[in-house]
């Protein structure tokens, strides 16, 4: 009995002790968040060892204008200034290594924020719907922006993405709206699926070599885009990569594709297309309603032209090869259509008459429309 009376203060001594550290905000792994007053600056209170990960404490008070985070502290964390609709301006000190995901999503008054030399990752939705940021600068050193990282944010004039960088997530630059130049490093090695959908303002695009892929609906509706260079290191396009562009006046298929991907151009304004010679199939409405493709050289080796790939297109003339194996239905559904060439070994393989009636049953292009058709041996 003795015994238990003497280890009660003890422990009664490390209760009060635990106690006034939470409630002086020192609780592990955060740093207090201000000083209470409408601009705030954190005030640690500790000096963390060597390698420490410090992560701040979110913010009691959602109506502020300026923050600076404490120098000390390594990570923003998730939600931190999650909607913080009045916060205009963030300090960051060098310590800042992460950007958690959504930490400043919607802050729709932020106007500035300044990235540390130490930064290495921005994650996910961290900036989205920042429509008031108007400039980001990334340093070199920078590993990975995440997925939507900065979807949203329509004030957002120019994006340099630094040589270091090797994650670039899906979406990251989605709808910013008023992006006019955008500079990607071959390091990253793809361009992901999204990653300038609806950035309405961008006019040109160089993919850097190295760059293997373009993702899905990676420049959709990009509509003042008018020229993009694709080096030969691409082997894949995703499906509407290009859909939506209305001004794009010209692209070139790199060498070694063998398929032109599904409504990859579908809506675009493209007059001028270089398919390479090992074309085998252009994929389902690829080029739908593009109104001023009048021509196209698909060359000598496509077998499959799909569903409804020039419906809708402004393509007068157009000349298929022996190789050609199937025609998909409303594949040449085009009202301006003039001239047909086609060869006789198609025909014979699909069992098609040379009359009227039995190419046009076989081509499927309008009842409207009477072209010339020119049949080759």
């Amino acid at each position: 009995m003795k015994k238990s009376f003497c280890i009660l203060p003890a422990i009664l001594a490390a209760v009060v002790f635990l106690f006034t550290l939470t409630s002086c905000g020192l609780v592990p792994g955060s740093t207090p968040g201000g000083n209470g007053s409408g601009n705030r600056t954190g005030n640690p209170q500790e000096t963390p060892e060597a390698g420490d990960e410090v992560v701040l404490e979110k913010p009691a008070d959602d109506t502020i204008e300026t923050f600076t985070v404490p120098d000390g502290v390594t990570v923003i964390p998730d939600y931190a200034f999650c909607d913080f609709r009045n916060l205009k301006e963030v300090t960051l000190p060098d310590s800042v290594t992460e950007i958690g995901e959504q930490a400043f999503y919607q802050c729709r008054a932020l106007e500035k924020i300044t990235f540390p030399a130490g930064l290495k990752k921005i994650d996910a939705f961290a900036f989205d719907c920042c429509v008031s940021l108007k400039e980001v600068v990334f340093p070199e050193g920078l590993e990975e922006i995440a997925p939507s990282a900065f979807e949203g944010c329509d004030g957002i004039t120019e994006i340099i993405v630094p040589a270091s960088v090797k994650t670039l997530g899906l979406k990251a630059f989605s709808r910013c709206h008023s992006l006019t130049k955008a500079v990607i490093p071959a390091s990253v090695g793809i361009i992901p699926e999204g990653l300038f959908e609806y950035c309405k303002a961008l006019t040109d695009f160089s993919v850097p070599d190295g760059i293997t892929e373009i993702g899905y609906g990676a420049f959709l509706a990009c509509e003042s885009l008018k020229n993009v260079n694709i080096p030969d290191s691409v082997t894949f396009i995703g499906e509407q990569a290009f859909a939506s562009c209305d001004v794009l006046e010209s692209i070139t298929i790199p060498a070694g594709f063998t398929a032109v991907p599904k409504g990859c151009f579908q809506y675009s304004g493209v007059s001028e297309v270089v398919l390479p010679d090992g074309i085998v199939e252009i994929g389902d409405r690829a080029f739908y309603s593009c109104k001023n493709l009048k021509t196209l050289a698909v060359g000598d080796k496509l077998q499959k032209i799909g569903y409804q790939t020039f419906l809708g297109a402004g393509l007068e003339e157009i000349e298929l090869p022996g190789t050609l194996e199937t025609v998909d239905e409303q594949a040449l559904y085009c009202q301006n259509l003039k001239k047909v060439t086609v060869s006789r070994k198609t025909l014979e393989k699909n069992s098609v008459g040379e009359d009227f009636a039995s190419l046009k049953e076989f081509l499927d292009f309008p009842y409207s429309v009477t072209p010339e058709i020119v049949i080759t041996d």
